[in-house]
């Protein structure tokens, strides 16, 4: 406690950065220690000795938690605090959060700095027991974990874990989770195998994206997701990379996360990635690929909380790898002739319905003034795009094959329906371009 105020020490890769305060009225704002220089925590509140107000920091806080209103309530529960005050929360579960913030109350500093670490095994059985709660009830992780000390944001269910030398371990104390294992969206059949898929077709484009498997344990299937946030050293030690989602980095609530909610468009992403210095030009073209891939996909929940920053010194961030793609493609058919055509989460120079996108919507994208100033000209993303729209089909079908000759568990309901419906929403593209 400092006077009149609560605070919660804000550490990145274990160094730490600041305070963020809550007031006797409960608002938040957060101040960088004086003598602070590493990466800053977002790119929406650079490194300066000035107070940030909780129009900042509080979307930043809300991105560290889950989005589900259901499973924050519960962690609330637990911790008998408030599922919409994120500092309570995060004095809770705010040790392994989302890149490589941690977060403590100030009495509890030796939990970054001196906290012993340990791993216990996790068996087959154990996994299954966990996964097949995690489907029933998405607050689980926290009520069946020994720990509870992490935090990831979004929508889904969904736990972390450490993976290493062939074994999966829950982590307690100081030690980093690695990994991510997802049992699928509540009522989508077969989903964590759409996203196993659709990410194994990002990778087989040649587009930076989250490694990822698809596993069985006993009953139960997940996909799992190696953090592109946590790398091993040479050592073996796990380090923790500092990063932030789009929605964190425009200091916009995880609430309104889909540009038809008010949250970040294609034109804001991009206004924000053209100040981000010498990688400007690289995350530019990479967040074009992007956009019309997701489009081409038929991934319907590639909003700003599904693109993320990795975040360097001063306000050099590179845009991190693809993660979260999901085609809709399974459920719903992708053809414009709909009575209400199925849209994107984001537009593309001004268009986000499925099967609509030409030409002159690349012409339009082509004029946004970060893209002119980094040389990206309309006939590079024509290229790109009539590229991807004749590549995806057959990249696609390499991806089915090798999941048939595996034998994954709802190839034959997932695959030829996202052969059918990519495929021919790629063909509609290149009639129109």
């Amino acid at each position: 406690m400092r006077g009149r105020y609560r605070t919660l020490l804000l550490f990145i890769a274990g160094t730490f950065a600041g305070h963020v305060l809550q007031d006797a009225d409960g608002a938040l704002s957060f101040a960088y220690d004086p003598s602070y220089s590493g990466p800053p925590v977002s790119l929406s509140m650079p490194i300066a000795p000035i107070k940030y107000s909780q129009r900042v920091i509080r979307p930043y806080l809300m991105g560290l938690l889950p989005d589900d209103p259901t499973v924050r309530a519960d962690i609330a529960n637990r911790y008998n605090c408030s599922s919409e005050n994120p500092f309570a929360l995060l004095s809770h579960i705010g040790l392994d959060c989302p890149g490589a913030v941690q977060l403590v109350l100030e009495d509890a500093t030796h939990l970054v700095e001196s906290r012993p670490g340990n791993l216990a095994e996790l068996s087959d059985s154990d996994l299954e027991k966990r996964l097949h709660l995690l489907r029933e009830r998405a607050s689980s992780p926290w009520e069946t974990g020994r720990s509870g000390r992490w935090s990831l944001g979004g929508a889904q269910s969904k736990m972390a874990l450490r993976y290493q030398d062939g074994r999966w371990y829950e982590c307690e104390g100081s030690e980093p989770t690695t990994h991510i294992l997802k049992p699928g969206v509540t009522g989508y059949v077969n989903q964590a195998l759409d996203e196993y898929l659709c990410q194994s077709v990002a990778a087989q484009m040649g587009l930076p994206a989250a490694q990822v498997k698809y596993l069985t344990f006993g009953s139960e299937h997940a996909v799992s997701i190696q953090r592109y946030d946590r790398i091993f050293d040479e050592d073996g030690t796990v380090v923790r990379i500092h990063q932030e989602d789009l929605c964190q980095a425009l200091s916009i609530d995880p609430s309104r996360k889909y540009a038809e909610q008010g949250g970040p468009s294609s034109p804001d992403v991009l206004s924000l990635l053209g100040t981000t210095n010498a990688n400007a030009p690289r995350n530019l073209q990479l967040f074009v690929l992007y956009l019309l891939f997701n489009y081409l996909m038929g991934a319907t929940d590639a909003h700003a909380k599904n693109y993320s920053v990795l975040l360097g010194t001063g306000d050099t961030a590179l845009l991190a790898p693809l993660y979260d793609i999901a085609s809709i493609a399974p459920y719903q058919s992708l053809s414009p002739r709909r009575r209400k055509p199925l849209r994107a989460a984001m537009s593309i120079g001004g268009e986000n319905r499925f099967g609509l996108l030409s030409g002159r919507h690349l012409e339009r994208l082509s004029r946004d003034a970060n893209l002119i100033t980094a040389g990206i000209t309309r006939e590079w993303i024509a290229s790109a795009a009539e590229r991807m729209a004749t590549e995806i089909p057959s990249a696609l079908q390499v991806v089915l094959n090798s999941a048939s000759k595996a034998h994954l568990a709802g190839i034959e309901q997932v695959g030829p329906a996202l052969i059918r419906e990519i495929g021919a929403n790629c063909r509609r593209f290149l009639e129109q371009l």
